[in-house]
């Protein structure tokens, strides 16, 4: 039997600049990776803490979310490719066709997307 270690990330729900959510989210990814993880987990509306620094959430819309998907997607792929761990991501909203989508995504070791 293969044994593969996984890490739940331990991550605070508060108000955050952007500078800080991205150390915050690389260093539980660090974290987790030095445990010796080959997955690790981020919860549910993982950049929310990003909402208070949002200009558009300040207007009382939902599509605030819209202002943190690039770093959150480019933050999560950095650090699968740099410590070559398979991330889940944590959730976000995103605007799709079908509406608004609470989307986890998958970032694999090469930094592709699922």
């Amino acid at each position: 039997m293969t044994c593969m270690r996984v890490s739940a990330a331990a991550f605070p729900l508060m108000a955050c600049t952007p500078a800080a959510w991205v150390s915050r989210f690389r260093a539980q990814a660090r974290v987790a990776a030095d445990a010796g993880a080959r997955i690790v987990v981020f919860p549910e509306y993982v950049t929310a803490g990003l909402l208070a620094a949002s200009e558009t959430s300040r207007t009382g819309t939902h599509h605030a979310w819209a202002d943190w998907t690039e770093l959150w997607l480019t933050t999560a792929r950095a650090c699968a490719r740099e410590l070559n761990l398979l991330v889940v991501a944590g959730t976000h909203l995103v605007e799709s066709a079908a509406g608004t989508q609470n989307r986890c995504t998958l970032v694999w070791p090469d930094g592709s997307l699922d």
